[in-house]
């Protein structure tokens, strides 16, 4: 049998072959650049949610304080908790609700607990006054 070269050039083939294919790491690395982008886009996303959820929590306070303000007004008219009464209870609890307080109980208690507002500043109110967050919604 003589060699006439073919199988030396069969393994160059080989060789060449093998040079040529992707390497995995070269996957991987693409994958990894992939993942470690949606990483960033997801924690970009998840900031400009939160300065979001931020500016609404704002605008909340100040639609509370200010519903607050005008509560405290209308409550000044009143020199006591029996005076309040003559409103109603459901008048009552109607007010109540808009300054985010608890609405149970008899005409006296939501009474009394509407005239706690007079003259006590909105922060500085007895936090058992308020109604807890509706767990479905996440509201008061």
């Amino acid at each position: 049998m003589f060699d006439d070269g073919s199988s030396d050039e069969v393994e160059n083939q080989e060789r060449n072959t093998e040079v040529e294919e992707p390497s995995i790491n070269g996957k991987e690395e693409i994958i990894s650049n992939h993942s470690t982008q949606n990483k960033s886009e997801t924690k970009e996303s998840q900031k400009e949610e939160e300065i979001s959820s931020k500016e609404v929590v704002e605008s909340q306070k100040e639609d509370i304080y200010s519903i607050y303000k005008d509560v405290q007004k209308e409550v000044s008219k009143y020199s006591s908790a029996e005076e309040l009464q003559s409103l109603g209870i459901e008048k009552i609890k109607d007010i109540l609700t808009r300054i985010a307080f608890k609405t149970g109980g008899t005409l006296q208690e939501r009474s009394i607990r509407l005239f706690a507002v007079k003259e006590v500043d909105y922060d500085n109110l007895d936090p058992k006054l308020f109604a807890k967050p509706n767990k479905r919604n996440g509201k008061k």
